[in-house]
């Protein structure tokens, strides 16, 4: 009997931590929006997330802040730029983690001058805590216990021993990464554009740190 009502008891805990835990946001597409320019056929087209939090309009509204501000920064450029030569340009998301305490987006796009060889390309890491919609450094994320492996010295081991072919110029990071998003298990990576360290041809660089957030 004794074992029976234990029992109970931790299933009434569970249930309700579980009644407790934070829902995940609702993150849809917000709609395309399409910037051109006639006198050239320049376009840019931008795709970004409308976020919802149950009774969290506040912490949305905060989220949704950012990728407009965002958009009105692509699009100052995309003005301001587009009437030199023809310009392509796509920019859009992808949610890489969205548990109900964090929420991690890659806002990533490439555009294109008529006449370059490759487009330039970009993925761009932001995170928010989920309950005040807050942007978050990845500094604010690291347990304690992981501290040594955020040093300028172990980040750089960590790339230099990645798989990754870096550009011959590179000698190693002089200053702490700020590019960063959280996977699904909650596990930071760092992320560089081309030619911060790697040639072009490497692409865009991610490196797993291996270690969770708290």
């Amino acid at each position: 009997m004794k074992g029976k009502f234990i029992t109970a008891l931790c299933t009434l805990a569970l249930a309700g931590s579980l009644a407790f835990a934070a829902e995940p946001a609702a993150i849809t597409d917000a709609g395309v929006q399409q910037y051109t320019n006639s006198v050239n056929e320049s376009v840019m087209t931008v795709r970004y997330p409308k976020v919802r939090i149950v009774r969290n309009d506040a912490a949305a509204a905060k989220i949704m802040e950012y990728f407009a501000d965002q958009e009105q920064k692509a699009a100052k450029f995309f003005n301001d730029h587009s009437a030199e030569m023809p310009l392509t340009e796509e920019r859009s998301y992808e949610v890489m983690l969205n548990d109900g305490k964090y929420i991690s987006i890659l806002d990533e796009g490439y555009m294109r001058f008529k006449g370059t060889k490759r487009p330039t390309t970009w993925k761009n890491g932001v995170t928010f805590d989920a309950e005040t919609g807050e942007q978050l450094a990845w500094q604010d994320l690291i347990q304690e216990k992981d501290a040594k492996a955020f040093t300028l010295k172990n980040i750089n081991q960590t790339i230099f021993l990645s798989k990754h072919t870096l550009s011959r110029y590179f000698d190693g990071l002089t200053s702490l990464p700020t590019n960063y998003y959280l996977d699904k298990g909650r596990v930071i990576h760092f992320v560089f554009n081309p030619n911060e360290i790697a040639p072009d041809s490497s692409g865009i660089i991610d490196i797993d740190m291996r270690k969770a957030a708290k």
